[in-house]
């Protein structure tokens, strides 16, 4: 039983010890980032790191819940949706208005032939 003991202590200590080890790196490490990166970089730095929207997506999710969350992607993509269709339309319409307008500038302001209506020809 007093093996048992001394082993269980001795893991104690070890543990203690790598856990204020990791403090004293994660201090060290924490005093070089405030050293290379002044405060009024620290934002876009943050931004420009490749993976922050899934960790910025991860903390809204655990501060609006899920449900709620879910219902805010939802209606993102609806908005998205409803966005592109939107451009699709203006687009074809652009379309529409510019291949009227080529044709005009193209028969300077004339019916092309093949648009004129047959004229009688009188004897």
């Amino acid at each position: 039983m007093n093996t048992v003991t001394d082993t269980l202590s001795t893991e104690k200590r070890l543990l203690l010890a790598r856990s204020s080890l990791n403090r004293l790196r994660l201090r060290g490490h924490l005093a070089e980032l405030r050293l290379r990166l002044p405060p009024h970089r620290a934002a876009p730095a943050a931004l420009s790191v490749p993976g922050w929207h899934r960790a910025a997506f991860a903390i809204a999710l655990v501060v609006a819940g899920r449900g709620r969350a879910a219902r805010a992607v939802a209606m993102a993509g609806r908005l998205f949706l409803v966005f592109r269709v939107y451009r699709a339309a203006l687009a074809f319409a652009r379309a529409m208005r510019g291949s009227a307008a080529c044709v005009t500038v193209q028969t300077a302001n004339a019916c092309p032939p093949t648009l004129e209506l047959p004229t009688r020809s009188t004897p």
